[in-house]
């Protein structure tokens, strides 16, 4: 929920299946070899600076650094911008992220410098969306905990638990001190390599033990627990929409409260953070074409950009869902590619 009311569940493809977490790999290697059995040409250690274009005003090629030396590329038919976000360029983030930043980490490629937008600007496009950011709680629970409450430190529930990871934490960052606990009756509690590092922050055989025992305000999350009880009986959840075969009273005890707050999840997975994993989602203005528009909706000829260098499907972290950064690089990525090639 939401999305389950407005869309179908489709199948989709995230990284090529292999052993390992090389998936990635895979996938450029079989595409680089393709790229050169087409004869295309690839030039490594080589950094655009520029764009060129004609007296039309339409982009015709790159000035680039190449052994500390000024060269140039002609495009016969355009150029596409593929360089990834800006979630590295301290500079940037200060500007367009200033909250996000203040505790977010920075999860990226160490050259995702926002290039490609600044290219794109200069050459007359249109950037947006620059002030969002995809954030994650990094680690995905056993199944069985997605039956347990997410409360703040008010025992209050902000959302549904069976939600992604990216949804999840932009409504973790919203809450006070950013302190957040996952509630779970001991049938449900199932350890794992990083769950059972966490800290325990309250245990008792009554939700008003907790209570006491993690300084949560009387009766407050006592009144959580009631309520969501009195429709989980008939598997429902009419504050949040957790999907029903979540969905079941909290009535076992004993019970727990563990520490699910930024400070605990990403310093298991990247030990020194203490706040959310993020990139960038704002960058260039395109059509579904992969053609990079003006700030009055018009095209800059011959200039195209795909993945994190445009805004693409994704806007928000708590619209995100799992592979649309994907998407943005390879379906819209061959749609730009497609549209550059049918220029002549």
């Amino acid at each position: 929920h939401p999305f389950n009311k407005v869309a179908k569940p489709i199948p989709r493809g995230h990284v090529p299946s292999m052993e390992g977490d090389d998936g990635g790999k895979l996938f450029m290697d079989t595409l680089i070899e393709r790229v050169k059995e087409a004869g295309c040409m690839i030039e490594t250690d080589t950094r655009v600076v520029a764009l060129l274009k004609d007296q039309e005003g339409r982009v015709r090629g790159v000035v680039a650094k190449q052994n500390n030396q000024e060269v140039y590329f002609e495009a016969r038919r355009g150029v596409i911008l593929a360089s990834g976000g800006f979630v590295m360029n301290e500079q940037m983030t200060r500007r367009y992220l200033p909250e996000i930043r203040s505790y977010g980490v920075p999860y990226g490629n160490t050259y995702d410098m926002g290039d490609g937008i600044q290219l794109g600007i200069a050459a007359g496009g249109h950037a947006i969306n620059m002030d969002q950011a995809f954030m994650a709680m990094p680690v995905y629970p056993p199944a069985k905990l997605t039956f347990g409450l997410l409360v703040n430190e008010q025992g209050q529930r902000f959302v549904n638990e069976d939600a992604y990871l990216a949804r999840l934490a932009h409504f973790c960052a919203q809450q006070s001190n950013q302190k957040v606990y996952l509630l779970v009756q001991n049938e449900d509690y199932e350890p794992s390599y990083y769950f059972e590092k966490l800290d325990v922050v309250a245990v008792g055989d009554s939700i008003e033990e907790l209570e006491a025992e993690a300084d949560i305000p009387d009766e407050a999350l006592q009144t959580t627990v009631e309520y969501y009880n009195r429709f989980a009986e008939q598997h429902e959840d009419p504050m949040f929409n957790k999907t029903k075969e979540w969905v079941k009273p909290l009535n076992k005890p004993p019970f727990a409260l563990i520490n699910y707050s930024f400070s605990e999840i990403t310093a298991l997975i990247m030990p020194g953070t203490k706040g959310p994993l993020i990139f960038t989602l704002g960058g260039l203005e395109t059509k579904p074409t992969g053609e990079v528009l003006t700030i009055d909706g018009e095209v800059v000829p011959g200039l195209y950009a795909a993945g994190r260098v445009s805004a693409g499907l994704p806007r928000t972290a708590k619209g995100y869902a799992s592979g649309m950064s994907v998407g943005d690089a390879t379906f819209f990525g061959r749609k730009a590619g497609k549209s550059a090639a049918a220029h002549h």
